[in-house]
């Protein structure tokens, strides 16, 4: 059996408008009912059916446009907020990352420091409550040399 391909369009007319008309369609039909009214007698029949009709497509077109602009707010209002938040969420990434490369450091320099005592209780056979007392001792000298070059002065002369 062959398949068969059928395509059925159906066209709902409103006021003499098709319901899902194009926005170009409802201005084309508000400018085609404009002309046509200025051609005739304000008061006839024919006038008022037309002003009627006139009304009607000038409503669905203010709702269109309603509609159009409700969305360009809408996502308007969507990039204002993305713009808003944007540079909270960075900064608060870069606080986060400074953070951690404080953390790193003060790890790295206690693992440093800690190594550097151990080192000290190898090489002078001071126990490990000595070398602390040592290390505070030459953390009490005003001098700009850094403290585990201190420490590492001390190992030397000992």
């Amino acid at each position: 059996m062959a398949k068969m391909n059928e395509k059925a369009r159906a066209t709902v007319i409103l006021n003499g408008q098709p319901a899902n008309a194009t926005l170009k369609e409802i201005e084309a039909s508000a400018r085609a009912l404009n002309a046509e009214l200025r051609k005739l007698t304000p008061g006839s029949d024919e006038f008022v059916k037309k002003s009627t009709q006139f009304q009607d497509v000038k409503k669905r077109l203010g709702e269109v446009r309603i509609e159009i602009n409700g969305m360009a707010s809408a996502m308007s209002r969507m990039a204002d907020g993305a713009n808003k938040y944007f540079q909270l969420i960075t900064m608060i990434g870069g606080a986060i990352v400074g953070a951690g490369f404080a953390i790193k450091g003060l790890i790295e320099g206690n693992a440093e420091l800690s190594d550097s005592l151990a080192d000290i209780q190898k090489t002078t056979g001071l126990s490990a409550a000595e070398v602390k007392i040592l290390s505070s001792e030459l953390g009490k000298i005003n001098t700009r040399t850094a403290k585990k070059e201190l420490l590492g002065l001390a190992c030397k002369f000992w």
